[in-house]
């Protein structure tokens, strides 16, 4: 696996943005009219990233204010940290594989998850 720094996070968008409009009439369950609605109304174009948007509220007090409910509503739950450089790395740390059918590096997950 390699490092999420390794990764520009754009192009790894407009590249699965590229693979996911790729119609392959052999092996698709929707038609190309239908596969191209999906991203209606860029199509197969990459649009590139959305603007950036000021907070509502201050993070991190939103952070505990979601930290309270789900404990109030999750009272068993346990909370497991993890030695990252940052919280988009700790997916990549704990060696997470949830994307192996799509990509089996998660250090690009983390790469994209960086950007926000």
């Amino acid at each position: 696996m390699s490092a999420p720094a390794d990764h520009d996070p754009e192009q790894l968008l407009a590249r699965w943005w590229h693979d996911y409009t790729v119609t392959d009439e052999d092996d698709d369950m929707l038609t190309a009219e239908e596969r191209l609605a999906v991203t209606a109304p860029f199509g197969q174009t990459w649009p590139g990233t959305a603007p950036g948007r000021t907070f509502s509220a201050e993070p991190d007090a939103m952070a505990e204010q979601f930290a309270r409910v789900f404990l109030a509503q999750h009272p068993h739950a346990r909370l497991g940290l993890v030695a990252a450089p940052r919280g988009a790395d700790a997916l990549t740390t704990v060696g997470w594989d949830g994307p192996v059918n799509y990509d089996n590096d998660t250090a690009a997950f983390s790469a994209v998850i960086r950007m926000f």
